[in-house]
């Protein structure tokens, strides 16, 4: 029971550590972008060379911190980067932080999504797919929803959800993994379709989901090949 304990408690240490490191490269990346343009280019040189050098998680919240700033500066340094980048974790890290600051001007938007639909999206990596779907879906890239469905008949699991749900992101259609509706729907609409608002589409499927809630039980629903369910038993949750 003594070895339980501490083993709990080293579990529960580790985890806050994490939060602590998010937090830490975070605050770190707002702090960067508001250093005085006369040391700021040092310091950015400083840590690019340093995620470089790093290795596994040091190297991520490297980059994270990175992320964190937003500046133009960065994101470019970022996108030159991720076309030579061996490391999946780390590219998928790089599209998150390229699509979410797309908008500051560091990376041409037109560039990042060409990269994403025709590299980021055939990666060896799942990790890097999923999030390369996920990136097209921030940018509301129009060009990118055709591609994404014809990657739904390439892909299985975990991507074929995600590229789904990146496609409902894009238009407030929800086929799933459905190819043949996907493309008919496409076949009918493309033409004069316009990319609506993130927040609208978001509002538009909670409206959904919250009349779907009185007729299934937790709505779980997914391709992927492997589940795992976590139950939490402790006294707290019994």
């Amino acid at each position: 029971e003594r070895t339980k304990a501490e083993a709990a408690a080293l579990q529960q240490d580790v985890i806050d550590l994490g939060r602590l490191c998010v937090l830490a490269s975070n605050a770190g990346g707002r702090a960067l972008s508001q250093e005085p343009e006369a040391s700021r280019a040092g310091s950015i040189d400083g840590l690019m060379k340093a995620q470089k050098k790093g290795r596994d998680g040091v190297r991520r919240y490297t980059l994270q911190l990175l992320a964190a700033s937003g500046l133009p500066e960065v994101q470019a340094q970022l996108f030159g980067q991720l076309a030579t980048e061996k490391e999946p974790l780390a590219r998928a890290l790089m599209i998150d932080a390229l699509a979410a600051g797309s908008a500051s001007g560091g990376v041409d938007s037109e560039a990042l999504e060409a990269h994403l639909m025709t590299v980021s999206l055939l990666d060896p990596s799942w990790h890097v797919k999923s999030r390369a779907a996920h990136g097209l879906a921030e940018l509301r890239s129009k060009a990118a929803i055709p591609v994404l469905i014809a990657r739904l008949g390439a892909e299985s699991g975990r991507v074929l959800d995600d590229v789904g749900a990146a496609l409902t992101s894009l238009t407030g259609q929800d086929f799933r993994g459905n190819v043949t509706l996907w493309q008919r729907w496409w076949k009918e609409n493309g033409e004069g379709f316009v990319v609506p608002e993130k927040a609208v589409v978001e509002q538009t499927l909670a409206d959904r989901d919250a009349e779907r809630r009185g007729t299934t039980f937790f709505g779980i629903s997914t391709e992927s090949n492997r589940v795992l369910f976590v139950l939490d038993l402790s006294g707290s949750m019994v």
